[in-house]
């Protein structure tokens, strides 16, 4: 049991190494070089939770402090602090360029109105979610978030492999998958059930394109963003 704990230990700080640009003490690098291997794929699903979790801890501490509208202000603050050190806001703006090319006129500058908006929109839907009592929500979109990007990172032909998805691996993911959308339901069933249901829409499509065209780096960016936007959505149902 203690063994089993240091590889998922190890598994999540190798998924953080992959997925956060916040570097480690080096002794946890060295500790994850050495373990976890068969833990990293599930440690993408368990580093987002943990990290979302952590945010709506933090956020409520400073609802306590002061009031909820301040702890719904710290709460969308970190968490999009968090999506943003994750890739640098790259996803949401591949998100925005494509929406701003389907769009017709001249007149209005889109490729500068889409991406504030979606900034604003964002952060009042994290803010909305924590004003509610659902912010522990949060942990499940970075759950779901960094699952879908490890997904579409192991159906891609890297040479080496970014990640071990062997089907030792594979299992250990599908476990965390399953515990993390057990604890999530028993906050808010219907939001994740829906959420839950527009992953694996979301995810035929995303396989079935990745499939035929490849995958990119852009790619994972970009659908990582989307799901996110997804489940944010899917949350508002937890109001």
């Amino acid at each position: 049991m203690y063994e089993e704990l240091l590889n998922i230990t190890a598994g999540i700080l190798r998924a953080w190494q992959k997925l956060i640009k916040i570097p480690l003490p080096q002794k946890w690098m060295k500790f994850a070089a050495g373990n976890g291997k068969y833990d990293e794929a599930a440690g993408f699903i368990l580093a987002g939770w943990l990290c979302g979790a952590l945010i709506a801890l933090i956020a409520g501490a400073g609802q306590m402090l002061f009031n909820r509208l301040t702890g719904a202000f710290i709460f969308a603050l970190a968490a999009w602090l968090f999506m943003l050190f994750h890739d640098h806001g790259r996803g949401d703006g591949l998100i925005a360029a494509h929406l701003s090319r389907l769009l017709p006129g001249e007149v209005i500058p889109f490729n500068i109105v889409i991406p504030v908006f979606m900034m604003i929109l964002k952060f009042a839907l994290l803010m909305t979610l924590f004003y509610n009592g659902n912010a522990l929500f949060f942990a499940l979109v970075m759950a779901g978030t960094f699952a879908f990007e490890v997904l579409l990172i192991t159906g891609a032909d890297f040479s080496p492999p970014i990640v071990n998805f062997s089907d030792r691996a594979r299992k250990r993911f599908l476990y965390a998958a399953v515990l993390v959308l057990l604890i999530s339901f028993w906050q808010a069933k219907l939001a994740v059930a829906f959420g839950a249901l527009l992953f694996a829409v979301f995810w035929k499509f995303a396989g079935e394109r990745a499939a035929e065209h490849g995958v990119t780096a852009d790619d994972i960016r970009c659908c990582g963003a989307a799901m996110s936007w997804i489940l944010l959505l899917a949350g508002m149902l937890a109001i």
